[in-house]
């Protein structure tokens, strides 16, 4: 297979890199020529936009590389080093990364479509924006890994908690229908959190879906019950009565105290 580079700043990057990393040029030449350099030292290499489509770089030290957007579409990775990589927007479609290190390296808006990373070790990883969609991420390491805005988080990925306060985020824009979003998955992954449902529920008012709130600040009450939270059940309580008030009946001055007192209980998770 023969592979290229695909633009002039791919090769300015990679000339500076077998300047400063003299004693991996040969595996540099190799891993192009061939499109085969098991074991290889790539360490701090730039191929920035290099097509690498199912390059076979198994078990190589990628540490600190350079290669953001390029072409890994199919490519051998299995654990291999690529700890503080930039694999910004890179290609990585049904790529085995089985193994890797990707610790502190830069995935953002990576395209990981299909991708094996079974027992990858993500650990300070940036996944914004990534696209996650049917990746294999059984026994990977997700401590401290950042997944805000990707597509299709594995639910082992992120608590409860997370996609909640992102939730908070959003709602306090006032981009309610993100917020939603966000209070969705924190719910898709623990079902009785109550703090998302007062949260949604709040959101659902401000887009006109009454219905929707009350139902979820009444669930709020159920699982504030069972949880024994004193102060949340209050809460949930006061907001079903303020979204039932009528607003010619004092509904409106009702519910924005209420809904006051609630934003101070959604705070309230963070200081714990």
């Amino acid at each position: 297979m023969q592979l290229r580079i695909l633009a002039p700043i791919a090769l300015l990057s990679l000339t500076i890199a077998s300047t400063a990393h003299a004693e991996n040029l040969q595996h540099l030449s190799r891993a192009m020529s061939s499109g085969e350099c098991q074991k290889c030292d790539l360490s701090g290499s730039g191929l920035v936009l290099a097509n690498l489509k199912g390059v076979d770089l198994t078990g190589s030290d990628l540490t600190d590389a350079n290669l953001s957007r390029a072409n890994l579409f199919g490519a051998k990775l299995a654990k291999t080093n690529l700890s503080r990589a930039s694999l910004l927007g890179a290609d990585l479609r049904g790529a085995d990364l089985s193994g890797a290190n990707l610790s502190a390296a830069d995935l953002n808006g990576a395209d990981l479509t299909g991708a094996n990373l079974t027992g990858t070790n993500l650990n300070g990883a940036d996944l914004r924006k990534a696209t996650l969609t049917n990746a294999n991420f059984q026994n990977a390491d997700f401590t401290n890994a950042y997944f805000r805005g990707a597509i299709d988080i594995p639910a082992a990925a992120v608590r409860s908690e997370e996609f909640y306060a992102w939730g908070v985020e959003e709602a306090r824009r006032g981009n309610h229908r993100g917020a939603i979003e966000q209070f969705n998955q924190s719910l898709g992954v623990d079902g009785k959190f109550a703090y998302s449902y007062i949260g949604r529920a709040i959101s659902r008012k401000q887009l006109g879906d009454l219905q929707g709130a009350i139902d979820d600040s009444k669930l709020a009450e159920t699982f504030f019950q069972e949880q024994k939270n004193e102060e949340g059940v209050k809460v949930a309580k006061d907001l079903t009565k303020a979204l039932q008030t009528p607003p010619d009946s004092g509904g409106s001055d009702f519910l924005g105290s209420v809904i006051n007192m609630a934003g101070s209980l959604l705070l309230k998770i963070f200081l714990h």
